[in-house]
């Protein structure tokens, strides 16, 4: 785990989370549309959705046919996203896998087509150090010309 877990903090509001969203089921079809945009012509099938949380972009891609592997630090975020995935009849089209950023070259195999890291978990990362592992980590995990989507929220 990383030095500065928020694993506690995110599994005890996981249950709530999709309620941060105005309308869950238009976001779950907002993402799906909009990553399937960015993946369109760039010989995309397998996709890693790291810091997947309760899964935002994992249901959807699942949904659009992507082959998906979804990985998260905190149990509660993904026992959430599962739930979900049952929900939408995708569980079986996407791979749960608990695992932060650093663990992720023990617990999962590359390459991916793309990976996606959204909502707020880069921030987490604390150090430049941790960010730029990170993001070598993502490097090491993609195929060469891969895609990386990277999004983090603005609160102000």
């Amino acid at each position: 785990m990383e030095k500065y877990d928020t694993n506690a903090f995110y599994d005890a509001i996981a249950d709530y989370y999709p309620l941060f969203y105005k309308d869950w089921d238009i976001q779950l079809e907002r993402e799906g549309i909009s990553l399937r945009a960015i993946f369109r012509k760039k010989g995309v099938e397998r996709v890693l959705v790291a810091a997947c949380g309760i899964g935002t972009q994992a249901i959807p891609l699942a949904q659009e046919g992507f082959e998906v592997v979804a990985t998260d630090p905190s149990a509660g975020m993904l026992r959430k996203a599962q739930e979900t995935a049952i929900d939408r009849g995708v569980l079986d089209k996407i791979i749960f896998e608990r695992a932060s950023f650093s663990e992720l070259p023990e617990v999962i195999d590359g390459p991916f087509d793309a990976i996606v890291c959204k909502g707020n978990a880069l921030p987490h990362l604390i150090t430049d150090e941790a960010i730029e592992t990170t993001l070598f980590i993502f490097y090491e995990l993609l195929r060469p010309g891969g895609v990386l989507v990277l999004g983090m929220r603005d609160f102000d």
